[in-house]
């Protein structure tokens, strides 16, 4: 089978045989078993899921799996891209009558937890989170999938002993992306914010024979060629991508002053109007104590709403955190208007109705900040992400960042230069999508336009109307003159007719 990579419609990189019936086939000839058992297979497993088909590039994450070949898919957040790992474990038993585990490497507790109880509600495939030595006896043995720690799977040597007795097919590297950014590959390894981040590659001596999956929501290519290069996958791995761009989102970047109660009024204003009406709002900050400042100024200015806000950072009670999240994933469950979080919240999270967030300053990469902006606005509807900032929040910016907030030209722009090719930029440029929802750059843009041409069209009107109206001047003098030539000529007749007499 000829395999290549090649670029989607978009310029998303995807891997494409000479069909889908191509990858059914070597998926067969790989397993020994016939396209039609496959296929047959696939089908039972996502009823027990209550899905009734893939999407085309959850497929192909899935047959690459299937192939025991590596794959790298950048998806956005609340794709699915987790589904055909998710799967994978009862397809492979089923196909091969072997158990097969998939290993799922990590970075945060509540993503953790949020995707074990996500897979544990199919009653189906069974799922743990291991979150120390003692955790991995009681309940590694028996589940389809395992996720932990770069820090316990990779820094712990009794973990990782025990896990070498598992059938590891699969090894998946959840938001990759973090590799890069919390595991510094750029810097000195002290400098890392948690240095086992950038030692997950030696998971695949562990397991040489296991495919790896790596998945992100977002991730620039300049960040992808060192990643790969971390995770061993410098062989031409197979890519799949969706464009990260979401046109529902509208960026706008506003400098600020540097005093919180300045900045943040007209969210306080907003409350006061609308009070547990508020659309709901995130609001991330750079700091823990900026999370605080901003969270105590606003129940302050409001304290009959204290219920309807909330805030989320590493130091938050387990408790409230898990509060915090199930109510933000719930479309029926309200309450929460406002939750004022660090980077803590939100990775991987399925947020539900909610359609606007706040950056008090922006993340350092661009990768965290099109991460955060992305949580809004799941259901395809109109959003904006409103990026405020001031002089000491370009402290530690990557340049990437630095360029966007310093831009003169459109934002969106400026941001997808380094995710996207160039071929969807200039379908990024070309878009018809009106410009006043784009951007804060474009909507002024637009807004100067129509100034513009309403103002050519007065001045045409003007010159239409004075030129209407001299003519009308003219029109009239010319029959006053008339009017009058013609009284003098009568004038003169009558008097000529007098001295006649």
């Amino acid at each position: 089978m000829i395999q290549k990579i090649s670029t989607n419609h978009r310029g998303a990189f995807i891997c494409f045989t000479s069909g889908c019936n191509s990858l059914i086939l070597e998926v067969a000839r790989n397993t020994n078993m016939a396209t039609c058992d496959i296929e047959n297979t696939i089908r039972s497993v996502l009823s027990k899921f209550h899905i009734k088909e893939l999407k085309k590039e959850q497929r192909q994450i899935l047959d690459n799996l299937l192939r025991g070949e590596d794959c790298v898919a950048v998806l956005p957040t609340g794709y699915g891209k987790s589904l055909p790992y998710q799967i994978f474990a009862p397809i492979y038993h089923t196909l091969r009558d072997e158990k097969a585990v998939v290993l799922v490497c990590c970075p945060l507790i509540a993503l953790m937890e949020d995707q074990v109880q996500r897979i544990q509600k199919t009653h189906f495939v069974s799922a743990e989170y291991i979150g120390s030595n003692s955790d991995f006896d009681v309940k590694a043995r028996s589940v389809d999938v395992i996720l932990a720690s770069p820090e316990l799977l990779v820094g712990n040597k009794t973990c990782r002993d025990n896990i070498q007795s598992l059938n590891v097919k699969v090894i998946v590297i959840d938001e990759f992306h973090t590799i890069a950014t919390w595991g510094a590959v750029d810097k000195k390894e002290e400098e890392a914010f948690r240095r086992w981040f950038r030692h997950i590659g030696e998971l695949r001596s562990l397991f040489p024979a296991a495919a790896m999956l790596a998945l992100s929501a977002t991730c620039t290519q300049k960040m992808l060629k060192k990643i790969l290069k971390v995770l061993n996958m410098t062989e031409c791995p197979n890519f799949v991508s969706v464009s990260p761009n979401k046109q529902n989102i509208k960026y706008v970047f506003k400098k600020i002053e540097h005093n919180i109660e300045s900045s943040m009024l007209w969210l306080v204003e907003g409350l006061l109007k609308y009070k547990e009406k508020f659309p709901r709002t995130l609001v991330y900050c750079k700091s823990i104590k900026d999370v605080s400042l901003i969270y105590n100024y606003i129940i302050s200015e409001v304290p009959d709403l204290s219920r309807h806000i909330e805030m989320f950072h590493s130091e938050t009670t387990n408790e409230t955190k898990l509060a915090v999240i199930h109510q933000l994933t719930q479309k029926d469950d309200l309450m929460l208007r406002v939750v004022v979080a660090t980077s803590a919240l939100g990775m991987g999270i399925d947020v539900e109705e909610c359609h606007s967030v706040v950056l008090y300053g922006p993340p350092p990469t661009l990768v965290d900040l099109l991460q955060e902006c992305g949580r809004i606005g799941r259901d395809g509807k109109d959003s904006v992400a409103v990026i405020l900032h001031h002089s000491y929040h370009y402290q530690n910016l990557d340049e990437e960042v630095k360029t966007v907030l310093k831009s003169s030209k459109c934002r969106r722009m400026a941001i997808m230069t380094n995710f996207v090719s160039t071929t969807e930029l200039n379908e990024i440029g070309s878009s018809d999508k009106a410009k006043h929802s784009c951007c804060d750059f474009c909507e002024n843009a637009a807004t100067v336009a129509i100034v513009d041409n309403l103002n050519w069209c007065w001045r045409s009107v003007l010159k239409r109307t004075l030129r209407k109206s001299i003519l009308t001047l003219t029109s009239v003098m010319v029959k006053v003159m008339t009017l009058f030539y013609i009284m003098n000529l009568i004038s003169l007749n009558q008097l000529n007719r007098t001295q006649s007499f």
